[in-house]
């Protein structure tokens, strides 16, 4: 979302406002080819870019990921961040219709991951009592986390199967990284693992105490910051940073997403 939404909804307290809306990066995209593909005729895309359009695949990856981020770390409630999924998803429809316009003919858009598998969450919004059935789920992830991601994820399906009545010659698939991400937490002894510190972030710190220790994470000192330590083998966790995933956790999503695009015939069968 754009730094408008963000004062809006009272998020700019520990935003980094800046250009990095994804109508922004749309804006730069469409620079671009402004400026690489316009002809000398002064057409605005010339045939090489068209061509290049129509045979390109254009991924818009867990698009809103951040906007809830910076929801639940400025303190908003699940209530109250429910009510953004609207706006996040709207904006998502808008740029895959003027990718659409621009000439875009095969378009992936992924849902989020599971929110409440993710260090970050478990830390800021989880139960001190980790035996209680109604907040967890069989993982050891927050049920309600988890509902938050599907409702976002149910209405972005929606918002794309209206694209593709509207435009029935263009191939525009949903990723579903919920899905894949839980495959491979069901299947995380056999990939390597462990199950003692899967749930913890690689880089981050345990100085918050409590949660914070159980997950390697704390909000005040985020990965990046001085003095914080890396694990020894990144490979054995699923999270990078409490809200990203390891280079090993994010291969193995996309392995299985893609392998599902497949079966289904869409993009890449």
């Amino acid at each position: 979302m754009d730094d408008a939404f963000f004062y809006r909804s009272g998020l700019s307290a520990g935003v980094r406002i800046g250009n990095r809306s994804l109508h922004s990066q749309f804006v730069s995209f469409s620079d671009s080819l402004d400026s690489l593909c316009s002809s000398p005729q002064g057409n605005r895309i010339c045939a090489e870019c068209k061509s290049k359009l129509r045979n390109s695949v254009f991924v818009l990856d867990q698009i809103g990921s951040s906007d809830y981020q910076y929801s639940f770390l400025n303190g908003k409630s699940l209530k109250e961040s429910y009510g953004f999924v609207d706006s996040v998803v709207f904006t998502t429809q808008y740029i895959v219709q003027k990718l659409i316009e621009m000439g875009a003919t095969k378009v992936l858009v992924t849902g989020t991951l599971p929110m409440g598998c993710l260090p970050g969450y478990l830390t800021i919004l989880g139960n001190p009592r980790r035996n209680d059935y109604l907040s967890y789920d069989r993982h050891g992830c927050l049920a309600s986390m988890n509902t938050f991601s599907r409702v976002h994820n149910d209405h972005l399906q929606s918002a794309l199967s209206k694209l593709r009545s509207r435009h029935p010659e263009v191939e525009i698939a949903f990723g579903d990284t919920y899905k894949a991400f839980m495959a491979v937490l069901r299947n995380h002894v056999l990939l390597g693992f462990k199950k003692d510190e899967m749930f913890k972030a690689c880089c981050g710190s345990s100085s918050a105490g409590g949660r914070g220790g159980e997950f390697n994470f704390d909000p005040a000192k985020v990965c990046g910051k001085q003095g914080l330590r890396v694990c020894e083998d990144p490979s054995t966790r699923l999270s990078w940073d409490g809200f990203h995933l390891t280079q090993e956790a994010m291969k193995l999503v996309v392995d299985g997403l893609f392998v599902g695009e497949r079966r289904s015939g869409l993009l890449l069968g």
